[in-house]
């Protein structure tokens, strides 16, 4: 089992957990009006931590360092967190997970970098900052996959954990209201006039917040009551990338293995914290996945009405909020609900109320398809010391017993060149940079997709390398919901994001496009893969300095090891300004050990490496 030790939530309406739930008791709403050209030409209603309070707090940390605005609400939260859990963060036993949509976005207008290098608007180089301010000896991962990636990178941590590869992980998260995002979504024209409304009859769009949070999980129980993670998953509803499906399939899905993985049934839950952006779709989607579960009857709320939709961070501080209510067996208000507004007879919590809560279920849905949940449960110290024996004796995510799986098929596109199986199909020597050779290879295997070529070029370049990959192989052997795509790369979607900035960079001429925002995610390139070969199974993004072959390793083994996948789409897929590569694998889960495993690290280091 895996405990929750710590957490801390930093957002407009304090610095810690307690802050926070207080502010949130007494209906305190952080979302004001913002009057700051440097983030949006024209006023626009937010939810942004004070900047004199923060470099305050900062300062009383001491040590050496110049650090982002980004970066000090990262080091506060995790400072914080780690003063209550007790355990050692420069231990080896110790990991450390970073959740975040944009990181350090805000630099690359280069007006704001001031002194810091070029590469710190890297994900990868914040979480190196952020593990190295800590003394963490460990890599820190990085996961960004839209607004779920704070309940996955929960979720992964629990699987690191479980599987012995740590004894305690600290996930942080963290995301700003920056001129980046808040234009992003004003080209979707997705903004509520003023603070959201959640599952409310006259929702009229987001709010968006900044903020960090911490949640530190643990193998040992801290408390003689505690609060347990139970089970989580995640799944792509492959309809479409910047809206919800309108049966609310991939929610469904999430939360139905969350609930197996937990071992309970959808009536054993006493309240549901949801994404509830206040959005006309997603809030629908919700209670269609809420009402396909038979879940009409629990009470459910959202936290976007008093903080905003805090993008990376948001399912890192909601899960805390959500802790917090079960240790004060109280019901926070859904803030701006009034009228039930959605199809399905949901019960949204509109006031504070004392309930009973043992056993929550947290949600979260994001662009690319993607949606996620878990479960949380109160245990007793007697239940706790008997579940970590049971845990610890039990060879299900062991590394020293790792499911039998084989890789079935690599495709390799590198070098102007595409190659499956090591075998090259494809040559476009004379053809410069990503866009003119995509062009070509498109035409040379002809996968008579249209939507291809509304795609920005690294999605096209792992939907192409999909392609190749999967022409042949047989999925239909498995569920839809059982593959999942796991990917990874160093450089985000930096070269998209510099076309999406240069676009905003100046008033006078300020042209947001929704059509390039929307691909300024990394994980919209699984969203088009699951699209287009209709899967629905797990979906992670992780953000590398180099091709990591033995975390994806891992991670794929523990999702075919807790019975979440048993096919899986993993590998690399990055572009800078002068190169690109993809190299993707399927590897499938085999039910007998009477073959040669193929699936282990080496391996895919090893393929990964044929093409020099």
């Amino acid at each position: 089992m895996v405990y929750y030790l710590s957490d801390n939530i930093i957002s407009s309406l304090g610095f810690t957990t307690s802050e926070n739930f207080e502010a949130l008791k007494a209906g305190r709403v952080g979302i004001k009006i913002i009057n700051d050209k440097a983030l949006y030409p024209e006023p626009f209603p937010a939810s942004v931590v004070d900047t004199q309070e923060l470099n305050t707090r900062f300062s009383k940390l001491g040590g050496d360092g110049i650090f982002t605005r980004l970066e000090k609400l990262l080091i506060l939260s995790v400072t914080d967190a780690l003063q209550q859990s007790g355990i050692d963060i420069e231990s080896e036993r110790t990991g450390l997970i970073l959740s975040t949509t944009k990181g350090n976005i805000d630099l690359l207008d280069k007006e704001n970098r001031g002194g810091f290098e070029e590469e710190r608007v890297l994900l990868w180089r914040l979480g190196e900052v952020i593990g190295g301010y800590f003394g963490n000896p460990n890599r820190v991962e990085v996961l960004s996959n839209a607004c779920i990636s704070g309940v996955v990178a929960l979720n992964t941590a629990a699987m690191l954990i479980g599987s012995g590869k740590y004894d305690n992980v600290v996930v942080c998260g963290g995301d700003l209201v920056s001129r980046f995002v808040v234009s992003g979504f004003m080209s979707f024209l997705s903004f509520s006039p003023g603070p959201c409304k959640p599952f409310d009859e006259k929702r009229d769009g987001l709010s968006l917040g900044e903020a960090a949070g911490t949640i530190i999980l643990s193998n040992k129980p801290k408390e003689s009551r505690n609060i347990a993670w139970l089970g989580g998953a995640s799944a792509n509803d492959a309809n479409h990338i910047s809206g919800p499906s309108r049966t609310g399939e991939g929610s469904f899905i999430a939360i139905q293995k969350a609930l197996k993985e937990a071992g309970l049934s959808s009536a054993e839950i006493d309240h549901i914290s949801a994404h509830g952006t206040a959005t006309p779709y997603n809030d629908e989607m919700e209670s269609i996945a809420i009402s396909r579960h038979g879940m009409e009857s629990i009470q459910v709320n959202s936290l976007k009405g008093y903080w905003g939709h805090t993008l990376g961070t948001a399912g890192i501080i909601e899960t805390a909020a959500l802790a917090e209510e079960m240790r004060q067996n109280l019901l926070i208000g859904t803030a701006g609900f009034s009228k039930h507004g959605v199809s399905k007879p949901i019960r949204v919590v509109a006031k504070n109320e004392p309930a009973r809560l043992d056993t929550c279920l947290k949600m979260a849905s994001g662009f690319g398809g993607s949606n996620a949940a878990l479960v949380l449960q109160k245990v007793s110290r007697q239940s706790a010391v008997g579940s970590q024996q049971s845990a610890v004796d039990s060879p299900t995510l062991q590394p020293s017993n790792p499911p039998s799986s084989q890789i079935t098929a690599y495709c390799h596109i590198k070098n102007n060149a595409v190659y499956l199986n090591g075998e090259k199909l494809f040559n476009d020597s004379e053809a410069e940079g990503l866009k003119a050779f995509i062009k070509n290879a498109y035409r040379h295997f002809k996968p008579k997709y249209p939507k291809f070529f509304k795609m920005d070029e690294i999605s096209k370049l792992g939907f192409l390398a999909a392609e190749v990959l999967l022409s042949g192989q047989d999925l239909e052997n498995f569920p839809a919901d059982e593959v999942a795509v796991v990917l990874s790369n160093s450089q985000s979607t930096l070269v998209t994001d510099s076309r999406f900035q240069e676009s905003i960079r100046a008033d006078e001429d300020f042209f947001p496009s929704p059509a390039v925002f929307v691909y300024t995610l990394p994980n919209i390139v699984i969203g088009e893969i699951s699209i287009r070969h209709g899967l629905r199974g797990e979906n992670a993004f992780f953000i590398f300095a180099d091709f990591n072959s033995e975390f994806l390793t891992r991670y794929i083994d523990l999702l075919f090891a807790s019975g979440k996948a048993r096919a899986s789409i993993g590998g690399w897929v990055d572009q800078s300004a002068g190169d690109f590569e993809a190299f993707l694998y399927l590897t499938e889960k085999k039910t007998a050990k009477n073959h040669a495993d193929n699936h282990t690290a080496e391996q895919v280091k090893k393929l990964y490496n044929t093409i020099e």
